[in-house]
């Protein structure tokens, strides 16, 4: 279900799968629906904030020509 991040050898989980979990839901499972709710929540504004991030990222280009600015920017999401 999760999604291998090969550069940082780690998984990862992405929007299409978090969907699935929130879809699932509706089934039940052992958990409370409000436990259950809290951990997709936190996993979706977790996401927000990587796609945010990977944005910013992306916007330095390969020779981070803009660093500083890029900076200010990660500051400002982590900040949220």
């Amino acid at each position: 279900m999760l999604s291998p991040n090969v550069r940082s050898y780690s998984w990862t989980m992405r929007r299409e799968e978090l969907d699935g979990i929130r879809r699932s839901l509706a089934i039940g499972n052992g958990l409370p629906p409000s436990q259950i709710e809290a951990v997709i929540d936190a996993c979706d504004r977790l996401l927000i904030e990587r796609e945010r991030i990977e944005a910013i990222l992306r916007q330095l280009g390969p020779v981070w020509t803009d660093a500083r600015g890029a900076l200010n920017c990660l500051h400002a999401v982590l900040r949220r």
